[in-house]
């Protein structure tokens, strides 16, 4: 399918990336809001330039036969900080892996085998991303995206990513493209500036900065800012125009208030409840919780809906049924973090591996999992429980070769498990802390949290009072645009 970009694109995006990239600058960075068009600017971009995806496979073949791995002329590496990004990059038709694997992996020390294994698991991948870019919708089959998440967490594991920078492999390309760029941590920013290749950042700097802590301890400090840009891109392509939506989030990315009293923010999809009635709400639109988004800012308050929800449907006990819904907290052999799965059927709780086995589908996907063990340490942690498990569990597991998947429920997650995914309908539901201790980290949650939704948004304020008005809480924080515009 040929992407057409819009003037508006083509101006903000394409033109100055163009430029840039031709220039032989170092970095190129581009803010985008949400659902402006990014990715599609950037597979716009890819073929202007010619640019094909580097071959790891050649990189790992050189690398067997003892070669000097050359350089790939007109080649590019796509990247994003955390493995769930990297996967929404490939299912909207650009190959990607986590910024681990490609700049923070020893390659070195590897035996013959395990660089044969890794030469034939990228040429297999290869091989399936080159077929599915050859198609008119350029999109996966679900049993192709199973396959294609396999052979990536395959590789993922055998290269087995640490925090020693080695930029070898970035000054084989000729091109890095990173999205989602306010997650990458400025420590790591700093290092791939080392590399010789350009990179050009993609995000939105209006949501949620990455927090994570360099090898030293240090944490990172916000470096994807509106005064550095090169371009920006503001026009909405994925709300319909004159949503309520769109507009609410647009005026808290501006640094303006909301208010439940008259909707200058939009007209259809946005409601700001007066009261923090999300409770008596929630039992009654019950498909929010189960099909899109209840977004939270606190662990308790998220601890609190699940229980909630899980008993309006009379489930008292901490041990899943069919229906349940939990999210992955870690990365696994088949799962990202944050990734949701609806339970299908329960086998039961397993003392000897201290594990429940359940069947289960994907949250929005055909793609269903039989024999999935989760650990059982948070879903029976929400109940107080500890289940009665067999000493020695641990090497059960291992005998069996038996992976267990950290969980929890999933009826109610954080902005940061929700960060990369969109749903019809959400709910928000925040507590006076709203994901930060000063304004600017509160509308950037707020934004983020909102901007999840693509048709409606439930937007409640728990803890400031019953009655009490959003507008009087933003104004105690705001003087002047806290974000600024990207007009």
């Amino acid at each position: 399918m040929t992407v057409v970009l819009t003037p508006h694109q083509h101006t903000n995006f394409l033109e100055p990336a163009l430029q840039r990239f031709h220039a032989g600058e170092n970095e190129t960075l581009i803010t985008g809001t949400s659902g402006a068009g990014k990715t599609a600017s950037s597979k716009v971009f890819l073929a202007e330039t010619g640019l094909r995806p580097f071959s790891f496979a050649r990189y790992f073949e050189q690398r067997k036969k003892r070669e000097e791995p050359q350089y790939q002329e007109n080649t590019f590496i796509g990247c994003a900080v955390v493995r769930r990004a990297a996967e929404v990059m490939r299912s909207r038709g650009i190959p990607a892996r986590t910024l681990h694997s490609v700049a923070y992996s020893p390659f070195l020390n590897r035996t013959p085998e395990e660089l044969d294994n890794l030469t034939r698991w990228h040429q297999q991948l290869e091989a399936l991303e080159t077929s599915v870019r050859a198609r008119v919708d350029g999109r996966m089959t679900a049993t192709e995206q199973e396959q294609h998440r396999a052979v990536c967490n395959l590789i993922e594991e055998m290269e087995t990513p640490d925090y020693t920078f080695s930029p070898q492999v970035l000054n084989l390309t000729t091109l890095m493209l990173v999205d989602e760029a306010t997650m990458v941590p400025s420590w790591m920013r700093d290092d791939l500036r080392t590399a010789v290749c350009p990179k050009i950042y993609t995000g939105d700097h209006a949501q949620n900065h990455g927090f994570q802590k360099d090898p030293d301890g240090r944490v990172s400090e916000d470096w994807f800012l509106p005064p550095l840009m090169h371009g920006r891109l503001t026009q909405i392509m994925r709300q319909a125009e004159g949503s309520g939506v769109l507009g609410a989030a647009m005026r808290v990315r501006a640094g303006k208030s909301l208010s439940p009293w008259g909707r200058p923010y939009g007209r259809d999809g946005m409601m700001i409840h007066q009261q923090a009635g999300h409770a008596a709400w929630l039992l009654q639109n019950m498909h929010v919780a189960e099909d899109g988004f209840v977004v939270v800012d606190v662990n308790w308050l998220r601890a609190d809906i699940n229980k909630m929800c899980r008993l309006a449907h009379g489930r008292r006990a901490w041990l899943p049924v069919i229906g349940d819904r939990v999210v992955m907290t870690k990365n696994s052999e088949h799962f990202s973090n944050g990734d949701v799965l609806v339970i299908d059927h329960v086998h039961g709780y397993d003392p000897m591996v201290n594990a429940v086995l359940v069947d289960a589908h994907a949250l929005g996907s055909p793609m269903s999992f039989t024999g999935l063990a989760l650990n059982p340490r948070h879903l029976a942690g929400l109940y107080g429980a500890i289940p009665s498990y067999v000493r020695g569990y641990g090497e059960s597991r291992n005998r069996l070769g038996l992976v267990v998947l950290g969980c929890e429920y999933g009826f109610a997650v954080t902005c940061h498990k929700a960060q990369g995914g969109e749903r019809d309908h959400v709910a928000v539901i925040a507590s006076n802390w709203c994901g930060g201790n000063d304004d600017l980290h509160r509308r950037r949650w707020l934004y983020t949290a909102i901007t999840r939704a693509r048709l409606t948004c439930d937007l409640f304020f728990y803890g400031i009072g019953e009655g009490r008005d959003l507008d009087a809480f933003w104004n105690q924080r705001t003087s002047g645009s806290v974000l600024e515009r990207v007009e």
